[in-house]
């Protein structure tokens, strides 16, 4: 996917309208988080694409890991993953979390950011597993 000439302005105001978006799944999670960005800065359409490609319930940790992990399926839309060290603002990121969770975060330059409770929430960098550049 190719960046709009002005996709910094657009990675900043969707970050500000992104900030205290309450988490919900299947609405405003961290997979759709990440979609929305991604068509924010590039005008494509990816959030369509992944809305209904994956199950939203209680068993939706289940349903992917049954699918190869959440790894494998962004890689399906979004090609080889690549060492997180690689990725820089408005690229995606896959962390691990203690609990044995995968979550899909955003790089903003400084730090990566996950959509999380009733708002935007920073995440160590040393979480992260793999990562995708936009």
């Amino acid at each position: 996917m190719k960046r709009l000439a002005d996709w910094q302005q657009r990675f900043w105001r969707f970050m500000h309208g992104s900030l205290y978006a309450s988490f919900e799944l299947g609405r405003h999670d961290c997979i759709l988080f990440s979609a929305s960005m991604i068509d924010a800065i590039t005008g494509a359409h990816f959030f369509e694409d992944v809305k209904y490609a994956y199950p939203y319930s209680t068993e939706s940790e289940a349903a992917l890991l049954l699918q190869g992990g959440l790894q494998t399926q962004i890689e399906k839309h979004l090609g080889l993953s690549i060492h997180p060290s690689g990725c820089g603002i408005g690229d995606v990121v896959l962390i691990g979390v203690p609990n044995g969770t995968q979550v899909l975060c955003v790089h903003d330059g400084m730090q990566l950011v996950m959509a999380a409770g009733h708002r935007l929430r920073s995440v160590r960098f040393e979480l992260a597993l793999c990562g995708w550049t936009i």
